[in-house]
């Protein structure tokens, strides 16, 4: 049992990476209640950090690449909270699981458009579906998390999610962004000031009775021996 442990690293793998800040301005059309500049922001994410690339892409050894994670609903989620609005995750006929879930990129280059340093790290998260009718209320459609500016080598495409450093003094450069319709009604947007990264008490709890079992198993084959 012991070696069925250290064979699984991973039982207690889901992690929680909260995050607040205030936003930069808000947007022009009627959403959200009164948002301005300087309104706070907060919210959360969660994902294995067991989890494997969907793809994967680099020249040679030690060159530059990218890795790009899908995290899928409902076992994970994304919540952020900003004035009246609040998202989550909702089920996306797009996204790989109809469930819906969100993307990280993980790029050691710098993200050009965003004139950002390497390493940057990009998420993308569809939170709502645009109304089709004509005249129907603006509704936050997706949310992006862009980190950058990174200055000691981290993230490289082949880092671990688990090992990513979620800290506002790692990426001096963030931005969030709550697109409206898809843009068309524009965008709030935040700059992230403080990262808090956790383990939920489930997964400790679980790998935890999994080590008393083990011991126990031991315990009782010594007795027996």
């Amino acid at each position: 049992m012991l070696a069925l442990l250290a064979a699984n690293p991973a039982l207690a793998a889901i992690v929680r990476v909260d995050f607040s800040g205030t936003t930069n301005y808000g947007s022009t059309v009627p959403i959200g209640g009164s948002i301005v500049p300087g309104t706070p922001f907060s919210g959360y994410f969660t994902f294995d950090d067991a989890a494997a690339p969907a793809s994967e892409q680099h020249e040679e050894p030690g060159a530059t690449g990218w890795a790009w994670y899908e995290i899928s609903a409902p076992d994970f989620a994304f919540h952020t909270e900003v004035g009246d609005i609040t998202t989550d995750l909702v089920p996306n006929p797009n996204f790989p699981s109809p469930m819906g879930g969100y993307f990280v990129f993980i790029d050691d280059a710098e993200l050009e458009e965003n004139q950002f340093n390497p390493s940057s790290v990009w998420m993308d998260m569809g939170v709502g579906q645009y109304p089709s009718e004509s005249g129907a209320p603006w509704v936050v459609t997706n949310v992006t998390v862009a980190l950058g500016g990174a200055t000691n080598g981290l993230p490289l495409h082949s880092t671990a999610l688990g090992s990513v450093p979620w800290s506002a003094s790692a990426f001096p450069i963030t931005s969030v962004q709550w697109y409206i319709n898809y843009g068309n009604g524009g965008s709030i947007e935040g700059h992230i000031e403080e990262f808090t990264v956790s383990v939920p008490e489930p997964a400790n709890g679980a790998l935890a009775a999994l080590a008393a079992l083990a011991l126990t198993g031991l315990g009782i084959a010594r007795a027996r021996s």
